[in-house]
């Protein structure tokens, strides 16, 4: 008994050692993820926000794919989701659709704009031609 004790404190002390290597990574990716959005205010947010859009996909099956092949069969499909959440919570990122529907909006006020800034075009007088 007293060997099993062993063997469990040892092993808590390896995953102690563990959760503080990658809390130090997510500080460290965070702290550069806040680097970068500081850089990016002088982006327009919402071409930003679909920047991110389309790297996203890329970026979140690379993670599965290292998770996947770290865990084996020990992956669990809806830890994944579940994660993907919090990532999307921790970066304080918007719904993919609440982002198209805004630059949609922004694209329709700019043709309004631009066709509320073109000049009226006169009608042609009649010239007296025969038709």
């Amino acid at each position: 008994m007293p060997g099993v004790v062993r063997l469990m404190e040892a092993n808590l002390a390896k995953l102690e050692q563990q959760e503080q290597k990658y809390t130090a990574e997510l500080n460290a990716a965070l702290a550069k993820y806040n680097g970068l959005k500081a850089q990016a205010v002088g982006f327009d947010p919402d071409e930003l926000a679909m920047a991110q859009l389309e790297i996203r996909p890329q970026k979140e099956a690379s993670a599965e794919s290292r998770v996947q092949a770290t865990y084996g069969d020990k992956y669990d499909f809806w830890t994944m989701i579940g994660a993907k959440r919090e990532v999307e919570k921790t970066l304080g990122e918007e719904e993919p659709r609440s982002i198209i529907e805004r630059m949609r909006r922004k694209e329709r006020e700019k043709e309004r704009i631009n066709l509320a800034r073109q000049p009226e075009r006169k009608k042609q007088k009649d010239r007296g031609w025969e038709r």
